[in-house]
C-alpha cells in the first residue's frame, strides 16, 4: 500500500461527493463503476491507474452470519509492479454507500465496524501489518495497522499478483465453527476463527458485504470480476441457491415451504432473503 500526506481536491470531492450507481443488485461509490478489463457477470473496476483514487462496491441485500456462505471472484491487481494500493474483501454495517480512505487506507480505513479481508500489493513497512510480497491479511473495525491474521504472500511462492492475470479467489465462512477461509489462486492461504457477529456487530448478524481499493501516489487499475455469492444453510457441501432443493435438509422442499416462491428472493425488499426475514410469513419453518 502506498501511504499518501496530501489529498488534491479531486480526490476530497471523491470522498465527499462520491458518485453512486445501481445496478445488479450492487451499488458503486466513489470511483468505482463497470468492468472494463473484466465485463462478464458482476464485474468491477473499484480504481482507474491513477493517483488518490478510491472505490467501494456493495451488495445492497445483506447476508446473515448465522448461516455458510462462499464467495467466488476473480481479482485483477493491474500490470505495475511498483503500483499500489491493493484490493478488499468486506463485511460491514454502515450501509452500501460505506467508503474508506486512499493510499494506505485501501478504502476501508474509517469503515466501523467491519471485517476486512486485505489483498495488499504494496508494502508501507508498517510493523506486523505489512510484508515485502504481495500479501493477505484481515483486520477489523477499519484498523489498517493490526491485522488478526496475516500476513502472509497472496501467491504460496511469494511472487508478484500485479501482473495482469485474474487471480481467482474463494471467501468461504462456516457459520457452525465461525470460520473464514481465503483461498487465492487454488491455495488455502489464510484460516481464522472468531464470532463477528458478536464482537464485532454488537450481536447483529445482518452485514453488507463487497469491495473496496485504493491508490496513492502509486496506482494500478483494480477490478474485481465474475462476482458470485452461494449459501450453505445446512452444511452439506450443496449451494443452497444452486442445486441444494432443501437448503434445511428436514425433507421439504424449499419451495414447497415457502408456497412456490424462491426462498433466495425479497419479496418486501427490506435486504432480506425471505428465509431469514422474520418479517416474511411464507414460510412454514424458519429456514
Amino acid at each position: 500500500m502506498k501511504q499518501i500526506c496530501t489529498f488534491s481536491l479531486t480526490t476530497l470531492f471523491v470522498v465527499f461527493v462520491s458518485l453512486t450507481v445501481f445496478g445488479q443488485n450492487f451499488q458503486m461509490n466513489g470511483t468505482a463503476k463497470a468492468g472494463v478489463a473484466c465485463t462478464t457477470g458482476n464485474s468491477f473496476q473499484l480504481t482507474a491507474n491513477s493517483g488518490n483514487q478510491i472505490g467501494s462496491v456493495w451488495r445492497t441485500a445483506r447476508l446473515n452470519l448465522n448461516y455458510s456462505f462462499e464467495v467466488q471472484f476473480s481479482g485483477y491487481f493491474g500490470t505495475a509492479d511498483a503500483g499500489a494500493d491493493g484490493i478488499t474483501f468486506a463485511l460491514q454495517s454502515v450501509g452500501p454507500s460505506a467508503l474508506g480512505t486512499a493510499g494506505i487506507g485501501i478504502g476501508m480505513q474509517g469503515i466501523t465496524p467491519s471485517v476486512t479481508v486485505e489483498f495488499d500489493t504494496y508494502d508501507n513497512a508498517a510493523p506486523g501489518a505489512d510484508i515485502a510480497n504481495d500479501h493477505i491479511a484481515i483486520f477489523k473495525n477499519g484498523i489498517i495497522g493490526s491485522p488478526v491474521f496475516g500476513a502472509v504472500s497472496a501467491r504460496t511462492g511469494g511472487q508478484n499478483i500485479e501482473d495482469g492475470t485474474f487471480y481467482p479467489i474463494r471467501i468461504v465462512w462456516n457459520s457452525s465453527t465461525k470460520t473464514m477461509q481465503v483461498y487465492f489462486n487454488g491455495a488455502l492461504r489464510a484460516t481464522y476463527s472468531e464470532n463477528f457477529a458478536n464482537t464485532v456487530f454488537s450481536n447483529n448478524p445482518l452485514v453488507y458485504w463487497g469491495y473496496t481499493a485504493s491508490t496513492g501516489g502509486a496506482t494500478n487499475q483494480q477490478e474485481v470480476c465474475d462476482v458470485n455469492f452461494f449459501y450453505d444453510n445446512d452444511q452439506d457441501g450443496v449451494f443452497d441457491n444452486t442445486t441444494d432443493l432443501d437448503d434445511d435438509n428436514d425433507g421439504i422442499l424449499d419451495t414447497d415451504e415457502n408456497g412456490g416462491v424462491d426462498p433466495f428472493a425479497d419479496v418486501n425488499s427490506n435486504g432480506i432473503p425471505n428465509y431469514i426475514d422474520p418479517s416474511f410469513a411464507g414460510f412454514v419453518d424458519s429456514n
